[in-house]
């Protein structure tokens, strides 16, 4: 879908415009004023996966190469074979630009019902279950005691035509759509509801992760919504730990600043997660009020692969340990990298090793079990 096309004539003229959809033309469909669907027929039909994917990055090489825009923003995208699903999505899209082009709209396309049908009269920060959205928790386990020190909340989406979709399908399009903040704010809630539940199963005291998107973090008033959905759930406040990429975790500037300062000072854990799989500025993630780090996946299955990659998560758990955090390993799937983990220090581990992600009547089982390992 090429979005935005209208821009390119504010900024540089409708001739240029014209050029530019005309030398799109052999892989451009119209239909509507400003935006064009691309289809790939033979290949979409015919073509196995991997050819639609090498294809669909050359076709975007060939765009990058060609086209130079500084007004407009090209989106590119491949849609499914049938043609009942490929109607839905230009008649969706069709939808979905004018109501962007209504003149009482506000700054956000509203794209939940795009992704997950969300049934009229329904709103995803008071029940995200009617808009497709459901929370699977997977356990984090304390590798000293072998039992489960707690669960990390994932959030997953079931569409009415595409089927269970992945957390990369559809965060992203939350995020630019802005609804990431009300889905965010059912997750959090949910999920404290569940914690408590859960939490009525042991006397050993459960700690529950949740991820959350940069858009949130950056939203004013977050910190408080936090607070209060947790003393609402009767939890105590350690019994929560927000889980930061990266790139939260290293944009350390005023509003985000004052947003952990907030947590910090009520006593909510603020974890990086995904640490490795990124660039990480040291100086910034020491200023952070961290309390814990989470390896990321690459870097455990990279255990036994060679020295140098030895070297690097032995530098990993060097540096955790000079800040004082404590390390969760995430991806754990072999008992040779489970060893090989917790001689480096490794304080607790998730993976499918010890348990897939499940739902909340299957994690209620978990709490009581002791792993063997």
């Amino acid at each position: 879908m090429l979005r935005n096309t209208l821009a390119v004539s504010d900024a540089a003229g409708m001739p240029t415009n014209r050029a530019l959809l005309g030398a799109l033309s052999d892989l451009c469909r119209r239909t509507g004023h400003d935006d064009e669907a691309m289809r790939y027929e033979t290949l979409v039909a015919e073509g196995t996966r991997d050819q639609q994917d090498r294809m669909t990055r050359l076709r975007l090489k060939a765009l990058e190469m060609n086209v130079e825009l500084n007004a407009a923003r090209l989106r590119f995208g491949r849609v499914a074979a049938e043609r009942t699903l490929l109607q839905a999505q230009l008649e969706n899209a069709e939808r979905l630009l004018d109501a962007a082009n209504s003149p009482d709209r506000d700054r956000r396309s509203p794209l939940l019902p795009e992704l997950g049908a969300c049934e009229a009269g329904f709103d995803p920060m008071l029940d995200g279950v009617a808009c497709g959205f459901s929370l699977v928790y997977q356990p984090i386990v304390d590798l000293q005691t072998h039992t489960v020190a707690g669960f990390e909340a994932l959030l997953r989406l079931h569409h009415p035509t595409l089927g269970a979709m992945l957390p990369l399908e559809f965060i992203a399009r939350l995020e630019a759509s802005g609804e990431i903040a009300s889905v965010g704010h059912w997750v959090l809630r949910q999920a404290c509801a569940d914690l408590a539940v859960l939490q009525r199963l042991t006397t050993r005291v459960l700690r529950l992760a949740i991820n959350v998107s940069p858009r949130e973090f950056d939203r004013a008033g977050f910190a408080d919504d936090v607070i209060a959905v947790i003393q609402q759930a009767g939890l105590h406040a350690q019994a929560v730990e927000l889980e930061l990429t990266e790139g939260v975790a290293m944009s350390i500037h005023a509003s985000v600043t004052l947003q952990m300062q907030r947590l910090n000072q009520a006593g909510i854990g603020m974890a990086m997660d995904d640490f490795g799989a990124g660039f990480s500025n040291f100086a910034s993630m020491s200023e952070a009020p961290l309390s814990r780090i989470k390896i990321d996946r690459s870097m455990i299955s990279s255990i036994g692969r060679g020295e140098r990659q030895a070297a690097v998560l032995r530098s990993m758990f060097q540096t955790a340990r000079n800040l004082g955090l404590p390390l969760v390993a995430e991806g754990i799937e072999s008992a040779h990298q489970l060893v090989e983990l917790r001689a480096l220090g490794c304080e607790e581990g998730q993976g499918f090793m010890f348990s897939r992600a499940v739902p909340l009547e299957l994690a209620r089982l978990l709490v009581q079990r002791t792993f063997t390992f």
